[in-house]
């Protein structure tokens, strides 16, 4: 179940901050709304109304001695209602989270849904990292239809990526 970790403390374009009080800060670093503990890369949900909009967290600093502190939040989508009763994940932002919006552990069934695709063209290329358990497909009809690029600094991983990716095609 999502526990709420912190609240919007300031909105600017598709990056938000978000102010986490001392016991948030405990309750997220103990794993409080699942097996991990939000850290930088935690996907984290924020209330806007009625939305629900996905951000990562892409940064974690202190506020101050036994003040808590404070995340710096990259918006990338929200989730939707299907007819099912769950969640679907669409990237974009409708609406805008508002100061002092809720800031909330994401659901493992939503945390699927961010990174499941119905394309019959798709290739496994490994687990998330955000939970290690959901597999990532990558749809290859849209990977090789246009340009695409894998980004990264020296050391994170680009070379193994784009070999893990061409030896999933090929063996396709």
């Amino acid at each position: 179940m999502p526990a709420q970790i912190g609240q919007v403390s300031e909105v600017t374009g598709s990056n938000i901050k978000a102010l986490m009080d001392q016991d948030q800060l405990n309750a997220a670093q103990s794993g409080a709304g699942g097996e991990q503990g939000v850290t930088v890369g935690s996907m984290v949900e924020v209330k806007s109304g009625t939305a629900r909009v996905l951000g990562i967290v892409s940064a974690i600093r202190s506020a101050g001695a036994d003040r808590g502190a404070i995340m710096d939040i990259s918006l990338v989508g929200q989730f939707v209602s299907n007819p099912n009763g769950g969640s679907d994940f669409k990237r974009g932002i409708a609406r805008w989270p508002a100061i002092g919006s809720p800031v909330l552990t994401v659901a493992e069934a939503d945390a699927a849904s961010v990174v499941k695709t119905t394309s019959t063209s798709t290739v496994h290329i490994g687990k998330a990292e955000f939970n290690g358990t959901q597999d990532i497909y990558l749809d290859v009809d849209n990977l090789l239809r246009t340009h695409f690029a894998i980004f990264g600094s020296s050391g994170s991983g680009k070379t193994s990526t784009t070999s893990v990716i061409l030896r999933a095609i090929l063996e396709r």
